[in-house]
């Protein structure tokens, strides 16, 4: 797996990648554009061409305002599955990367990344009506969860919209295994994704022992 994982050029720390337990090429990735610093070897263009080779999906996410209308559209030329628009960003902005998306045929993903616990499930339901007026074509939630409680309103969330590209990301919850059961589990290659993210291989180890085949993101 190490080995697969040693790419030239750029941090990886800087990208979250999906294995799925896989070598490459993987079923997925999250590219942090806004995260890429100073590449060595390696252009802005080429390096997402590079990641757009080595996975099946490729969902690019800018949390830069100043560039991330650049960087998300240049995701978008490069051939990217879907493009994440922050709910925080000036609506004039979020029009135009949702008509940026529809426009090229690629997915549309409003987020949000919570600070403090939604707490209920009728919130979390709020939140989602939310980002759906947004016209995207998913929607994606992060949101710390303290408890046992606020994780399965999260996972009873998911239900509420099957069938429909629904990515919703527990933070800050460690040793449990509902945050291995949702459909989609973020991790961080090396060292943490922020409060209570676990380091790469420490969050495969309990995910292997802890749920059956998923995909995971890490």
């Amino acid at each position: 797996m190490r080995q697969t994982l040693q790419l030239r050029g750029g941090s990886l720390p800087t990208a979250t990648v999906a294995t799925g337990m896989k070598p490459f090429p993987v079923p997925a990735v999250e590219l942090r554009l806004d995260l890429l610093g100073r590449l060595e070897g390696y252009r802005l263009p080429d390096w997402i061409a590079l990641w757009r080779q080595q996975s099946a999906y490729m969902l690019c996410t800018c949390r830069d305002p100043r560039r991330s209308a650049y960087r998300l559209g240049l995701g978008v030329r490069l051939g990217c599955d879907a493009i994440d628009i922050d709910s925080h960003a000036p609506e004039q902005q979020r029009r135009k990367l949702v008509g940026l998306a529809r426009f090229a045929g690629v997915e549309s993903i409003a987020s949000i990344h919570l600070s403090s616990p939604c707490g209920s499930r009728g919130a979390l339901l709020g939140l989602a009506h939310q980002l759906w007026r947004m016209g995207a074509t998913g929607i994606k939630i992060a949101v710390p969860c303290g408890s046992a409680a606020q994780l399965g309103a999260l996972l009873e969330l998911r239900k509420s919209y099957r069938g429909k590209r629904v990515l919703l990301i527990p933070l800050g919850h460690r040793y449990s295994g509902y945050r291995y059961r949702n459909s989609l589990v973020f991790g961080h290659l090396g060292r943490e994704l922020g409060a209570g993210q676990p380091p790469y291989s420490e969050a495969v180890k309990r995910w292997k022992g802890q749920c059956h085949s998923r995909r995971f993101f890490g």
